[in-house]
């Protein structure tokens, strides 16, 4: 199950979230930052946040 596929779930259930949106999520799928992950989890001590702060780094869409 990928975030998109969740985000689009999401979307048919009245969420606020844009085709616009989700094509950026899929643009950035796979730009992955591995070195700012590791930092992230670091800092906050999970690794699944960790993941989440970098994808958001690149997804820089209102919302997501």
């Amino acid at each position: 199950l990928t975030l998109n596929t969740v985000a689009r779930v999401e979307m048919s259930l009245g969420l606020n979230i844009t085709d616009e949106q989700i094509e950026e999520m899929e643009r950035n799928s796979d730009n992955i930052d591995f070195d700012y992950a590791q930092k992230e989890e670091r800092l906050i001590r999970q690794d699944v946040m960790g993941h989440v702060y970098t994808f958001a780094k690149y997804v820089q869409k209102p919302g997501l």
